[in-house]
C-alpha cells in the first residue's frame, strides 16, 4: 500500500458503522478539523477488504488498519470516535446488557493488537442523524430538505430532516413496522433474490407490469406524508411479533409481515428457482418487482412533494439505503418542484461513518460541511507501481510500461475489447466510477450479456450503466436536464436510437451514468477522451471491477481475476499494461 505524507495539524475524528450484532455495512472513515476547516482524509468499507459482501456483525477492524497505515498514524493520534447508531440507548430501551464494561474495552476491539495508552472519547450519533449528515454535510447546499429512508434506524425507518444554518432538524418520522426499505427487502427474497439485493429487483422491474400497486397501496397506506399499515396488516404484524424475541431490530418481523401478505393476499409463492436470467424469470414475478418499485417511487415522491410544499425549500438531500435506488431519484430530480438533487455515493449504512463523523465535528463546534464543488468519492488506498510489479513478478506475468496507457484503452475500447481499470485511490460507495472498473463498448447489444454472462457470471438482462465525458451529456438525455450527477445514482431517460449504444440503454429507456469532467477524475477523463478521439465517443459500459464480491481491494484478487476470465486487458494506474 501507498503512504501518503501527512503531518496532523488538527483533531481527528474516526468514524464508525459496524457492530458485532445486528450490524451491516461496516465501514471507517477518518476525518480532520480545525477551526477553519473540515477534510475527509479517508474512508473505506470492510467488504472490499475481507471479501465478505454486507460485512455482517462485525467492526470494521480492517478498515480502521488500513487508513492508519495509510497515513502512517497510530491509535494515539485520534482524538473522537463517532459510532452511526447509538448502540447504548438501543441496548437500554431493549432491556439487555452492554456488552463492554468500558471505553478501554471498545478501543481493543476496534484497535485490534495495539497498545491504547490513552483514552479517546467515544461519542453514538442517532443513525437516521449519521444519515442525514452524510449526505447534507457533504453537499453543496447550505439549506435544503434531507430525507432518509432505510431499513430501520433505532426508531424510524424514514425521517425527514430541514438542514439550515449548520444545523439538522428532524421534522417528521415513520415507524419501523412502516419501513419502505424492509417491504423492499420482502420482495427480493420472494423473487428469489437475497435481501440486500435491491438492485436486482430494481432492473427486473422494468421487464413487467405494476399490476399489484393498488395491493400493496391499499395495505401501506400513505395519508399525506404518513405511512401507515391497514388494519389487516396490523394484525399481522401484531402475530408475528407475538411469536419472536422483543428487539430493537425488527426487519426480520416485518419481512415475514409482507412475505406473508404476498403469499396470502397476492398469491405469490417464493420463488425457489435460481434466477439466471430477467428475460426468462415469470411474469409473476416480474410484476411484483414492478408494483414494489412503481409504489416506491410514487410514495417518495409524493412525501418529498409535500414538504417541499411545506418548507419552500427545493434542494434536496437523499440518503439511506432506499436511496441507492436509481430510478426513484430520477423521478425525483424530474419533479417540477425539485431545482437539484444529491445523494451520497455511500448512502447506504456504510456512509453513516462518514456522517457520524461529520455530525460530531458539528457538535464541537468546528466547521462540518466540506464546502467544496463536488463531493470526492476516491478516498480510500491505492498502491504504488513497485507494490503492482512485485505481484506481478511473483505471479510470474508478462507485462509492458508505459508513460501513458490512454491510447492503447482507447484501442482495446475500438476493437471491442473488455478492459479493467485499476487505478489511483477506490471508490467510496458501492460504485466504480472509473478507478476500480471494467469498461467496454456499449455499440454492440450482445456486450451487455456477454458481459453479464462472460466476465461478471450473473443474470442476462441485468443493466449495465455508462461513463461518458460531462461534454457529451445530449447524445443520451431526452431533455436539458438540471442536474448532471457523477456517482451512478440517479437514472435518466434517453433519447438515444437505441441500437447506436443498446448495451446501456435499459428497456425503460433510462441510463444510469457518471457523468465525468476534469475535475472530478483527471485520469478517467483523459482515458475518455481519448477513446472518443479514437472511436468517436466517449459513451463506455462502466461496471464495477468484482466478481460475485464486493469490487476488487486488493492486487492479487485484480490478477487473480484477469487470469481466470474473459477479461482481455487490466491496466495498472495507467501505466501497466496486461493483455491476452
Amino acid at each position: 500500500m501507498k503512504k501518503k505524507a501527512f503531518n496532523k495539524s488538527g483533531k481527528l475524528i474516526l468514524g464508525i458503522n459496524g457492530w458485532m450484532e445486528n450490524g451491516h455495512d461496516a465501514s471507517a472513515c477518518l476525518v480532520e478539523v480545525d477551526s477553519n476547516r473540515c477534510e475527509v482524509l479517508g474512508a473505506l468499507e470492510e467488504e472490499k477488504i475481507t471479501k465478505q459482501k454486507c460485512s455482517y456483525n462485525v467492526l470494521p477492524t480492517q478498515s480502521i488498519h488500513y487508513l492508519l497505515e495509510y497515513y502512517s498514524l497510530s491509535p494515539a493520534d485520534i482524538d473522537y470516535i463517532a459510532f452511526g447508531w447509538n448502540y447504548p440507548h438501543m441496548y437500554e430501551v431493549n432491556n439487555t446488557e452492554f456488552p463492554f464494561n468500558n471505553n478501554q474495552e471498545i478501543l481493543k476491539a476496534l484497535f485490534q493488537g495495539a497498545t491504547i495508552d490513552k483514552e479517546i472519547e467515544i461519542v453514538y450519533i442517532g443513525h437516521h442523524l449519521a444519515h442525514a449528515a452524510s449526505s447534507f454535510r457533504t453537499s453543496q447546499f447550505n439549506t435544503c430538505l434531507t430525507f432518509v429512508f432505510d431499513g430501520q434506524g433505532e426508531q424510524e425507518s424514514s425521517s425527514v430532516w430541514v438542514a439550515e444554518n449548520g444545523e439538522l432538524e428532524k421534522i417528521s418520522y415513520s415507524g419501523i413496522k412502516e419501513s419502505l426499505g424492509y417491504l423492499y427487502e420482502a420482495v427480493n427474497e420472494v423473487l428469489g433474490f437475497k435481501n440486500h439485493e435491491s438492485g436486482k429487483t430494481m432492473g427486473l422491474a422494468s421487464y413487467g407490469k405494476p399490476i399489484f400497486i393498488n395491493d400493496f397501496k391499499q395495505a401501506l397506506i400513505l395519508e399525506e406524508d404518513k405511512l401507515l399499515l391497514n388494519d389487516k396488516l396490523e394484525r399481522i404484524y401484531q402475530v408475528v411479533s407475538r411469536f419472536t424475541e422483543k428487539n430493537t431490530n425488527e426487519q426480520a418481523n416485518v419481512i415475514t409481515m409482507w412475505k406473508h401478505f404476498i403469499k396470502e393476499e397476492l398469491g405469490i409463492e417464493d420463488n425457489h428457482k435460481n434466477v439466471n436470467s430477467f428475460y426468462e424469470i415469470e411474469d409473476i414475478y416480474k410484476n411484483l418487482a414492478a408494483s414494489v418499485q412503481n409504489l416506491l417511487e410514487e410514495y417518495v415522491v409524493q412525501i418529498v412533494n409535500y414538504y417541499i410544499n411545506k418548507t419552500k425549500i427545493n434542494k434536496i438531500c437523499m440518503s439511506g439505503g432506499v436511496a441507492l435506488n436509481c430510478i426513484m431519484n430520477g423521478r425525483i430530480l424530474e419533479e417540477q418542484n425539485v431545482e437539484e438533487i444529491y445523494i451520497n455515493p455511500a448512502a447506504n449504512d456504510a456512509g453513516v461513518s462518514l456522517g457520524a463523523a461529520l455530525e460530531l465535528a458539528y457538535k464541537l463546534g468546528y466547521p462540518s460541511h466540506l464546502n467544496k464543488p463536488f463531493f470526492d468519492p476516491f478516498i480510500g488506498i491505492e498502491y504504488s507501481n513497485e507494490e503492482i510489479i512485485e505481484e506481478l513478478k511473483s505471479n510470474e506475468l508478462k507485462y509492458q510500461i508505459t508513460e501513458n496507457a490512454q491510447e492503447v484503452i482507447a484501442n482495446l475500447i475500438s476493437n471491442e475489447k473488455v478492459v479493467a481499470l485499476f487505478q489511483g485511490r477506490n471508490e467510496w460507495g458501492p460504485r466504480a466510477l472509473g478507478n476500480r472498473s471494467i469498461i467496454s463498448s456499449p455499440r454492440d447489444k450482445d456486450r451487455l450479456d456477454y458481459i453479464n454472462t462472460s466476465i461478471k457470471h450473473r443474470e442476462t438482462g441485468r443493466p449495465l450503466g455508462p461513463s461518458m465525458l460531462q461534454e457529451d451529456a445530449s447524445k443520451l438525455l431526452v431533455n436539458e436536464t438540471k442536474f448532471l450527477g457523477k456517482y451512478m445514482n440517479i437514472a435518466y431517460n434517453s433519447q438515444a436510437i437505441k441500437s447506436e449504444f443498446p448495451a446501456i440503454i435499459h428497456v425503460d429507456h433510462t441510463f444510469r451514468p457518471e457523468f465525468v469532467d476534469p475535475d472530478f477524475n483527471v485520469i478517467y477523463y483523459k482515458q475518455l477522451k481519448t477513446i472518443k478521439e479514437i472511436t468517436g465517443s466517449s459513451i463506455v459500459i462502466n461496471t464495477s471491477f468484482n466478481l460475485k464480491t464486493p469490487i476488487i481491494f486488493h492486487i492479487q484478487d485484480a490478477i487473480d481475476y484477469f487470469v481466470n476470465s474473459k477479461l482481455d486487458a487490466l491496466i495498472f494506474n495507467n501505466q501497466i499494461v496486461l493483455t491476452k
